[in-house]
């Protein structure tokens, strides 16, 4: 009873779960192939008109968000029902004193040999995950990703610099912190 777990049924359901999921993969992948140069010829062409109708439709959501949260109903309602839990949530903890001691090992440990390779940076945009929230600025990883071969040695040079003079710029410490509902489980 059940699904096999060894024989010669079991090994063909294996191969064909292996067969069938490298395929989608390989669907997947071509599709979005397929995107990228439909973009890549409006822009070369310079339709710019078709070239944002184009990326405003692959990028279209219909994601069905609830109508009530906790009590709370309408779109400003329930977000200013989280910006509350997160914001009493966030600073429920007093942060000075861990801003002081952050603050004093860095000014402690500067870190004068310290070299920050153009080869890690690049490892680390290309392992920066797709499709993610952009930062303050608007910037998302596919802008690291696809900006050239100079952006990495420029955030080397910065990052070196950073580490070596223990002084980080005030505007490269903000973040936003935004809540994504994920739809119900049931």
């Amino acid at each position: 009873l059940g699904r096999p777990r060894h024989g010669a049924v079991w090994e063909i359901m294996r191969k064909s779960r292996a067969k069938f999921k490298l395929l989608l993969r390989q669907c997947r992948r071509s599709e979005a192939q397929c995107r990228a140069d439909a973009l890549a010829m409006h822009l070369h062409q310079g339709d710019c008109k078709s070239f944002w109708n184009t990326l405003r439709a692959q990028n279209r959501s219909k994601s069905n968000l609830p109508h009530t949260v906790e009590g709370h109903t309408g779109a400003s309602e329930i977000a200013d029902m989280w910006k509350s839990h997160y914001s009493s949530l966030f600073n429920s903890v007093d942060s000075c004193l861990f801003k002081q001691s952050v603050t004093q090992s860095i000014n402690s440990d500067v870190c004068a040999d310290c070299t920050i390779l153009v080869d890690e940076v690049c490892d680390a945009i290309n392992n920066l995950p797709n499709g993610k929230a952009s930062d303050c600025q608007g910037i998302a990883a596919e802008h690291l990703k696809h900006a050239g071969t100079r952006l990495p040695v420029v955030l080397s040079i910065l990052i070196t610099s950073m580490l070596r003079h223990g002084y980080v710029p005030p505007n490269l410490l903000q973040v936003v912190i935004v809540p994504i509902l994920k739809k119900p489980c049931c």
